[in-house]
């Protein structure tokens, strides 16, 4: 005779199966984003190419292709919920690590490179720098304590620190020397990232001027990363603090330029968009999007795809 009682204890456990399934089939999803084995290749060299895309265009395919993978950026209100820092207040107090340690375990299902944002710690404050670096070395070991071994991780654009005129000076000029002089203090935040990831935006549309400006970005990254990965950021528009051209599209040229340059120096690249792009539809892209086709077309393979 079935009882009330076991027809209880049988709705209990059939949901919780079920639940239980849901888990499985979602982690399972999670773990085979996580390692999708697709590689972009150099054609000329067979050597990998690390490309990745955060554009953020409506209607933007969840998948565009080429080989060009997307990559999830975590930001500063992941960490500060009620508000992040801003960076005058010369605000060092560390987020909570439960909340790190939670966002780190997001991360996972976002392929086998996590990119936080924290951008507020003054690193380029004499009196401030070794506590701000005590701070990221700290959220990095925070992150290392619940992720996999082989889980890559770094910051957004903080090692080196970015510095356009300085950078444009020359290594041997006295300015150049002082930028140098404080992103040594930068060595022990280096130290426990897996990849660098410098940012190269365009501030002006000045082609040889950014080339300089980005070669020296690159130069201190490898001159700090000692051997490990170098992937930049780029922004297909012109920065927002330039007054005339702040957030017109970047030409195609100088673009590919851009790209040309990255491909020969560096590691790989994330292309980043602002959200105001949100107001455009992917079919309206402005022409660099066809520059980065013809780029991947002409350089590069996709392997190992579905």
């Amino acid at each position: 005779m079935v009882t009330k009682d076991m027809r209880r204890k049988s709705l209990w456990f059939g949901a919780n199966v079920g639940l239980l399934l849901l888990a499985v089939l979602m982690a399972a999803s999670e773990t085979a984003r996580a390692e999708e084995t697709c590689q972009l290749v150099r054609k000329s060299t067979g050597e990998p190419f690390m490309m990745y895309e955060v554009i953020r265009y409506r209607n933007t395919p969840e998948r565009l292709g080429y080989c060009l993978q997307p990559m999830k950026i975590w930001y500063g209100r992941e960490f500060w919920p009620d508000g992040t820092p801003s960076r005058k207040a010369m605000d060092l107090g560390l987020p909570k690590r439960d909340l790190v340690q939670t966002v780190a375990k997001r991360s996972l299902s976002y392929g086998p490179v996590s990119v936080f944002d924290i951008e507020h710690w003054p690193l380029e404050d004499e009196d401030y720098a070794d506590a701000a670096v005590d701070n990221y070395v700290t959220i990095t070991d925070w992150f290392r304590e619940v992720t996999p071994q082989g889980q890559q991780f770094g910051f957004y654009g903080m090692v080196p620190i970015r510095d356009y005129f300085r950078a444009i000076e020359g290594k041997d000029h006295g300015e150049y020397k002082e930028w140098q002089a404080e992103n040594d203090r930068l060595t022990p935040f280096a130290d426990a990232v897996d990849i660098l990831f410098p940012s190269l935006y365009t501030f002006y549309d000045k082609p040889e001027e950014w080339l300089i400006y980005a070669k020296a970005q690159i130069d201190e990254s490898r001159r700090l990363a000692d051997g490990k990965s170098v992937v930049a950021f780029v922004w297909p528009t012109y920065h927002q603090s330039n007054r005339r051209r702040g957030g017109d599209p970047i030409e195609p040229d100088f673009w590919r330029l851009q790209l040309d340059f990255l491909e020969e120096h560096a590691d790989g690249a994330i292309i980043w968009t602002h959200s105001a792009v949100k107001k455009i539809d992917f079919a309206d892209i402005p022409p660099w999007w066809d520059a980065t086709v013809q780029f991947l077309d002409e350089r590069f393979e996709c392997r190992d795809c579905s």
